[in-house]
């Protein structure tokens, strides 16, 4: 074997870059995998104690109404918006893992991880959009009927009065 000092200079270099590349993406996609599995335990928490609630609201009686000013519904859409954008975030994230050559044989962990933690989130979303109406609708139940209206603008004008 011929021994060019240029030549295996620059080979080793180009092993060394190699060598910390991978590393850097073996790294990358544990740190990946690892968050998203931490999120998951929070979001399935989160979904347990939402459909907790949509069970109580649904076991409530004529106790009351639960969101007579409107604040609860309020933090509930918030908390839908916030839960959108968090889900647009991470399907953005899963188009750029699936596109990602770099990626290789970890593809699949990083696109399971944030297939699951996606639907997660869905999930989520969908019961707080469950227990806001679950809410609207056990206030609703309470009220007081409003009698006949002549007309539509009386109907109108009522409900703008409330």
């Amino acid at each position: 074997m011929n021994c060019n000092i240029d030549t295996v200079g620059a080979n080793i270099r180009n092993y060394g870059r190699a060598v910390h590349t991978r590393l850097e993406l073996i790294k990358a996609v544990e740190d990946t995998v690892d968050a998203l599995s931490k999120e998951q335990i929070v979001f399935t928490d989160l979904f347990i104690s939402a459909c907790e609630q949509v069970e109580r609201i649904h076991a409530c009686t004529n106790d009351g109404a639960l969101d007579p000013e409107g604040s609860i519904n309020e933090l509930l859409i918030n908390a839908e918006t916030a839960l959108q954008a968090i889900y647009h975030n991470y399907k953005y994230r899963l188009l750029a893992a699936n596109a990602c050559p770099h990626l290789g044989d970890h593809k699949d962990d990083v696109v399971n991880e944030y297939t699951t933690t996606l639907e997660l989130i869905s999930d989520l979303h969908e019961t707080t959009e469950e227990m806001r109406w679950a809410i609207k609708e056990h206030d609703a139940d309470l009220s007081k009927p409003t009698g006949k209206f002549d007309n539509a603008e009386d109907l109108i004008a009522h409900l703008k009065a409330l």
